[in-house]
């Protein structure tokens, strides 16, 4: 069966023939591939805040992967990166990996262990822009409500905030509340988890 995914895959590589067999690759497994000759074109043109995934080639012209990476780290993209390269040594696949990366594969890579990461890797970008929608909610907290959220997160009940924070029982029900209804949940364990998540450091 034909595998849709609606989050884009980029692959970013500077050797024509690998782009392109991996566009052809994706493309007839129904991934949504785009592909770029360098990383340089690829941030100028690309929507990194949009979503999906990269397939990123190490050694590349003007910009090599792991400068790419460290801009894409920079911009806090939601972007999930598979490195995919002819040319690594283990320090710098455990570097990359430490920093977030989603898999690090050699050239060339079977079919069933590309398919795996890619599995991987479209799970994690549905995480990073999940995450990022819920940090875009906690912003819209105030002071007082992101105060009263982090002491939820910690277990802390409705009195002892109050204690705490030297106001009323009934000023933290309000600032709850209010907080609750600004992440868009319904009840207290989906408001924990939000605010847990939004203060999560991006993958």
């Amino acid at each position: 069966m034909m595998k849709i995914e609606t989050l884009p895959i980029h692959i970013v590589d500077d050797d024509a023939s690998v782009r392109e067999a991996l566009r052809f690759l994706l493309q007839s497994l129904g991934y949504d591939a785009h592909t770029w000759p360098d990383g340089r074109s690829f941030l100028d043109e690309a929507d990194i805040g949009k979503g999906g995934v990269v397939i990123l080639d190490i050694r590349m012209p003007h910009l090599s992967g792991q400068e790419l990476y460290q801009h894409l780290i920079e911009a806090k993209s939601t972007l999930a990166v598979i490195i995919l390269t002819g040319h690594a040594d283990v320090p710098m696949a455990v570097e990359m990996l430490k920093k977030g990366v989603v898999d690090f594969l050699q050239k060339p890579v079977a079919l069933a262990q590309m398919a795996t990461a890619l599995d991987n890797a479209l799970a994690q970008a549905e995480r990073n822009l999940l995450c990022c929608r819920l940090r875009g909610l906690y912003d819209s907290l105030s002071p007082r409500e992101k105060q009263v959220a982090e002491l939820v997160l910690q277990g802390k009940t409705n009195k002892m905030i109050a204690d705490e924070l030297y106001i009323a029982v009934r000023t933290v029900e309000v600032q709850r509340a209010s907080a609750m209804q600004k992440m868009q949940v319904d009840n207290l364990p989906e408001f924990v988890r939000a605010v847990n998540q939004a203060c999560m450091k991006p993958s």
